[in-house]
């Protein structure tokens, strides 16, 4: 009970920090909440790391490149996402995000030589499908692209390899000592890009003053998203396995386009449509997981 709690608490942050972000980008530079929230983050879970995980004298520091390297991934993840959500509508930033296990499960093909399913690849099929039905807009017959889809999709492969990469590299950690080893870095390199942004004029130097909403919802996907939703996503899969868990993350899109009509955000038909197709396609490529032991 407690394991299925902490994981709809999980899906509760991550799905709500799409709708989030596109409310905090219609006042604030992409570049600039990139970069803030794991600043905000960082010092969180260092201390959460620091109570819940007992220190190992007998285990070496992690390999600095490793750590860089993975930071890299996080950094490009986090900045493909903002800035693909800036350029994208939210339900269709939705439908895409609903993609990412199976993303994951091809770009294992790639890494790891795991062959597809045929599943997989029949769930895949469906999830282009139902992406381009999300894109299109039938009452001006046009596509309702707005140039950040193809970001949201980087950010997808961003986090699927950072996510296969980082239990290959420093297996035998904790979970939560490998995300403090990744976002520390990561938060480095978003700083930086930031600062470079603002040097090449890329980055607006104004910051609005913030009214309360927006640092609710700054705390909520920095501090909700990362720190409380990372450490009750370990605590789900501990206990009910990654394959049942990873079930949970087709609730992603649903909390975030309930949550984006809470803003005054109305999906058109085929959005919605195309939103349940993908599901579709995801159920369909996780459906021969499920039937196997965990």
């Amino acid at each position: 009970m407690a394991a299925n709690l902490g994981l709809l608490l999980t899906m509760l942050f991550w799905g709500c920090q799409l709708p989030f972000l596109a409310v905090l980008l219609e006042r604030y530079d992409p570049f600039l909440l990139a970069a803030l929230r794991f600043v905000l983050a960082v010092p969180v879970l260092a201390l959460v790391v620091r109570a819940l995980v007992r220190p190992v004298s007998t285990r070496p520091a992690p390999v600095w490149w490793r750590c860089a390297l993975l930071g890299c991934g996080v950094a490009g993840f986090a900045f493909c996402y903002t800035m693909g959500l800036r350029y994208s509508h939210p339900v269709t930033a939705a439908s895409l995000v609903a993609c990412t296990p199976l993303v994951a499960g091809f770009v294992a093909w790639m890494l790891q030589g795991v062959a597809p399913t045929r599943g997989l690849l029949l769930g895949g099929g469906l999830a282009i499908l139902g992406g381009a039905l999300a894109s299109i807009d039938l009452a001006t017959g046009t596509l309702g692209l707005r140039g950040g889809e193809f970001l949201i999709l980087v950010a997808t492969f961003s986090w699927s390899w950072y996510s296969l990469t980082a239990q290959h590299w420093l297996g035998g950690y904790s979970q939560f000592s490998i995300t403090l080893y990744s976002i520390v870095p990561a938060g480095l390199i978003l700083c930086i890009l930031y600062g470079l942004a603002l040097l090449g004029g890329l980055a607006a130097p104004e910051f609005p003053p913030p009214r309360r909403l927006d640092i609710l919802l700054m705390l909520s996907i920095s501090l909700g998203s990362i720190c409380i939703g990372t450490v009750c996503w370990n605590f789900g899969v501990g206990r009910v396995g990654v394959v049942v868990a990873a079930m949970y993350l087709n609730l992603i899109p649903v909390v975030a386009v309930l949550v984006a009509m809470g803003f005054g955000v109305r999906p058109r038909a085929e959005q919605l449509l195309g939103g349940v197709v993908v599901l579709a396609g995801v159920s369909l490529a996780q459906w021969p997981r499920l039937r196997k032991p965990v």
